[in-house]
């Protein structure tokens, strides 16, 4: 078949080459997202004495920003779907050969094609932490809200701890424990109406509604005698209240840091893979660089990551 024939030779790209490439920017996407998502959360805990102030500034900026979902989809989501759907696809041909061999299989145990070796180890073990990660984080132990007007209410569910208490009146919560959730309603009830004006009552009885929505949705978490539910006035502190609580347990902390490390080498060792695919690094001299910057890169994030796993409660926020 000549490029007469052959409609691969005749567009220049075949369907291999332009997998390829889609693959590798979905890979930079999902980097970059890495990156900030590591920047933000170790905000919750390098600025020690912060009370992870820093956090919740920048996750209530993420949260303010129009379109979030559409971001969030297009730019994360999507990406994120086409690199795990090219990278299952490459799996089902690659070959694992850096393992030790009795010479009976190839064996070619040098640096590169190891840290192949653990790229491909760690895309399996990453679509399932990441699909777990999105299902804790965003469903299961998402705060819940309840508008009002302009404003609105964040609530959680997390468990006692002494630090709790001391940090409530520093970040400006309320916490309420099922005892006092069952004594709100009837307060609420027997608030006085007897306002002067149509316009105080009616301002009062909206007031009372939302208050009475607000509770009823907190008593749903139905806290147990070690829980209580915090409520925040903005998202950032209800997130950050979330982190403190799940780190709390050794077993998720250390999970955790097995999934932060996967996901930063499997990153940078990625751009390293990018740069070889885009001809980037075409010099022996441009290939130390880039594995020096990849390297550093992996480390900065591997850092962060931990920060936030092992300092937002047991260092930071304690107390």
């Amino acid at each position: 078949m000549d490029s007469k024939t052959d409609p691969r030779a005749a567009s220049g790209f075949s369907r291999e080459f332009i997998a390829r490439r889609l693959h590798s920017l979905a890979g930079i996407a999902f980097l970059l997202f890495l990156c900030e998502h590591m920047f933000t959360n170790s905000q919750a805990t390098l600025l020690l004495g912060d009370d992870g102030k820093g956090f919740v500034r920048m996750v209530n900026w993420i949260h303010s920003l129009p379109y979030l979902v559409v971001i969030e989809l297009t730019f994360i989501a999507l990406p994120l779907v086409v690199h795990t759907w090219w990278g299952i696809e490459r799996l089902k041909l690659a070959k694992i050969n850096s393992i030790p061999s009795d010479g009976r299989a190839v064996s070619l145990p040098y640096s590169r094609n190891i840290a192949f070796t653990w790229q491909l180890i760690t895309s399996v073990l990453l679509i399932v932490a990441i699909g777990l990660h999105v299902y804790y984080m965003r469903f299961a132990k998402e705060p819940e809200s309840e508008p009002y007007g302009i404003l609105t209410q964040y609530f959680v569910k997390v468990s006692v701890d002494p630090g709790l208490y001391t940090l409530a009146p520093r970040l400006n919560l309320m916490l309420f424990d099922a005892a006092l959730l069952d004594e709100a309603i009837p307060h609420l009830q027997g608030s006085d109406n007897s306002l002067p004006d149509l316009a105080s009552q009616v301002k009062q009885n909206e007031q009372l509604a939302f208050e009475k929505r607000t509770i009823e949705a907190m008593k749903a978490l139905q806290p147990t005698q070690n829980e209580v539910v915090v409520l925040c006035d903005n998202f950032g502190t209800a997130v950050l209240l979330m982190l403190r609580d799940t780190f709390k347990s050794v077993w998720m902390c250390i999970l955790y840091s097995l999934f932060v490390i996967m996901a930063s080498f499997h990153g940078a060792n990625g751009l390293w893979t990018f740069a070889i695919t885009w001809g980037i690094t075409l010099s022996e001299r441009s290939r130390v660089l880039i594995r020096t910057a990849t390297t550093f890169l992996m480390a900065l994030l591997i850092f962060f990551g931990l920060a936030c796993v092992w300092g937002v409660y047991w260092i930071n926020l304690r107390f």
